[in-house]
């Protein structure tokens, strides 16, 4: 079994960002139920965030923006910050599907 991390930037922004990197083996359900609770307590305290599964595939940015450590892979990052509640893009509606439409229940 590896090890996981959080590694945080602070750029000054107004936004900053994070990511999980990890050596050996992790369980990616453990880091997603750790992330949305992370999330969750974000939410709770005002601070706006966004997950990024997609910044793994740019790894070598990441690695040297926030010094990870050579041999840690990056499973997925996050940005966070204090939303504008009147920036446009913060009332953007992207809508949603019906959940009956995306969810089978078995039983």
């Amino acid at each position: 079994a590896g090890s996981a991390q959080v590694q945080l930037a602070a750029d000054g922004s107004d936004a900053d960002i994070s990511a999980v990197a990890f050596d050996g083996e992790v369980n990616a359900i453990d880091v997603g139920i750790y992330v949305q609770t992370l999330m969750l307590l974000m939410t709770a305290n005002g601070i706006g965030c966004c997950p990024q599964g997609a910044l793994a595939q740019f790894a070598e940015p990441v690695h040297e923006l926030l010094d990870i450590p050579e041999g840690h892979a990056i499973l997925m990052g996050m940005s966070f910050g204090y939303p504008e509640a009147e920036a446009p893009i913060n009332n953007y509606d992207v809508g949603r599907d019906a959940m009956l439409n995306a969810v089978d229940f078995y039983s």
